[in-house]
């Protein structure tokens, strides 16, 4: 894809190489829903790069392809499958608006709903439009595509945002040479797909850097002095310097060279806590649980972690067997109340309890209407929290400890576990 879009060979290899250190390219395609959503995310990238060169080409072997990938992509991962909506979309309001185009786009169509109608009708036939209709809403809100835009961190960078500056001098340059594809990629992601921001928008501000690089900065640099003089001091300086550039001519090279080392150092800085796997301990726990409790019990799980890294509430129904009340994963499929935005707030409430006394437990309760039958306190640091080294919640694992109405029923290194009598 890289290849069509780009006019040299150093571009795409410095466009692949930012794209695959971008954060949004492999923090989350690694971690909990990752299983799924880094084969949505690899088929889109097929599908939207055959998309382009079904259009380009109007090769009508390129349409099976396409058809295949992207019905590839609504079966792994609902979300990415609307990114290679969109941005199919926009490859055909840039290449596509010919005889060609138009039929070419209305068998993908046909084709992909044909092969991924098992999945789709099925949801259709048991549950109707609702888990649907929900999963669109379980995102920010609606002005945050503004905020997005204008704060423009999608490269989500831990240290200066370097791709995010060179992305923005990209759309600057696209803009001024009319070509749209590619600014309009980035302001469709914000608005059409703001919850997946950074990743939907990662494939164009790869380019978007890439450009930036090899059409502007570099050139600029490497430009020989004769053409950055005004013609009076050129005059002057002519017959001394005729052809001698304004830089030396190492200095482009190690520019590259030292942008490319920043960019990996902040891919290895960025949050490396976020993609370690689940410790012997941790699973040792959660194993215990699920043969040492009822298959019946509800539990509570306490980390002091954000919903969306917090590996023990997303992992703990999966392998201890055992419903967690608070987790928040899996809500975007339900519609009404217990939907995403209210078991949010729950669980963000509850892990505000992880400092305070057990009667912060009793008040959780009775305001989200959530029962328990046990407490399931992590000795982790919460991730969220950088450089955190403390493990969570001792307030609370004291005052539990002191409360009559909780036992403890297991103390390992990972967790500890009470029980509930009443």
């Amino acid at each position: 894809f890289a290849r069509r879009m780009l006019d040299s060979k150093p571009a795409v290899v410095t466009a692949v190489f930012v794209f695959s250190l971008l954060p949004a390219t492999f923090q989350w395609m690694i971690m909990g829903g990752g299983l799924t959503r880094s084969l949505g995310f690899l088929f889109a990238v097929l599908a939207i790069g055959q998309a382009h060169a079904m259009y380009t080409s109007r090769s009508p072997w390129r349409i099976p392809a396409v058809t295949l990938l992207a019905s590839l992509v609504a079966l792994s991962h609902i979300e990415m499958a609307w990114l290679t909506a969109f941005v199919s979309a926009l490859m055909f309001a840039a290449y596509g608006r010919h005889r060609f185009g138009v039929l070419s786009s209305l068998v993908v169509a046909a084709g992909a709903l044909m092969l991924t109608s098992p999945w789709w009708a099925t949801v259709l036939h048991q549950h109707g439009t609702a888990p649907f209709v929900a999963s669109f809403h379980s995102g920010v809100a609606w002005r945050d595509p503004v905020y997005l835009l204008i704060r423009f961190d999608a490269t989500v960078e831990p240290l200066f945002a370097l791709v995010a500056a060179l992305s923005l001098l990209g759309i600057f340059t696209c803009l001024a040479r009319r070509e749209y594809l590619l600014p309009c990629w980035v302001a469709a992601a914000a608005i059409l797909d703001p919850r997946a921001f950074p990743a939907s928008a990662s494939m164009a501000l790869a380019l978007l850097t890439a450009i930036s690089v090899h059409d502007v900065l570099l050139p600029l640099v490497a430009q020989p002095l004769r053409g950055r003089l005004s013609l009076a001091t050129y005059r002057e300086t002519r017959d001394a310097l005729p052809n001698r550039s304004i830089a030396p001519a190492w200095l482009a090279g190690a520019a590259f060279a030292a942008g490319i080392c920043y960019i990996t150092l902040s891919a290895l800085v960025s949050s490396p806590s976020l993609l370690t796997g689940m410790k012997p301990d941790e699973r040792e726990a959660m194993r215990w649980v699920a043969g040492n409790t009822a298959p019946t019990s509800r539990f509570v799980i306490l980390s002091a972690d954000g919903w969306s890294v917090d590996r023990t509430s997303e992992w703990f129904p999966a392998l201890a067997g055992r419903q967690s009340v608070a987790t928040v994963q899996g809500s975007e499929w339900v519609s009404g109340r217990g939907g995403f935005a209210d078991q949010r707030v729950a669980f963000l409430s509850l892990q505000g309890c992880a400092n305070l006394a057990p009667a912060c437990l009793d008040e959780w309760t009775a305001k989200h209407g959530k029962s328990f039958d046990y407490v399931y306190i992590t000795k982790i640091p919460p991730r969220i929290v950088k450089q955190a080294k403390d493990p969570c919640c001792g307030s609370l694992r004291a005052g539990l400890l002191q409360d009559g109405r909780y036992s403890v029923v297991y103390d390992g290194s990972a967790a500890t576990i009470f029980q509930r009598r009443s």
